[in-house]
């Protein structure tokens, strides 16, 4: 990049048909809404943004979780795995 040249991330629009989200200490339903986000950040989540964007992503089918982090991991061998520390036997 060019000495002065700004890095300007570019901004998403993503309509959706359900946006779960968490506001004020609970989660919220907002149907037909919309989410901006701008580079890698989340800066609008409402009913309409009147800004511009440069990208629009139609998923008014879908329902969108705007911050929501996959914890999905395999807890085989785990203190939290249930069947952790029981010994198996053979019979027979």
């Amino acid at each position: 990049m060019s000495e002065g040249m700004l890095n300007v991330a570019e901004r998403t629009r993503i309509n959706a048909r359900m946006i779960v989200a968490y506001q004020n200490g609970g989660h919220r339903l907002l149907r037909n809404g919309c989410l901006v986000i701008e580079g890698n950040e989340i800066v609008h989540v409402g009913r309409d943004f009147a800004g511009q964007a440069d990208h629009v992503v139609d998923a008014r089918d879908r329902v969108i979780t705007p911050g929501f982090i996959n914890t999905h991991s395999h807890l085989a061998g785990s203190p939290l795995d249930k069947s952790y520390g029981i010994e198996s036997h053979q019979v027979g």
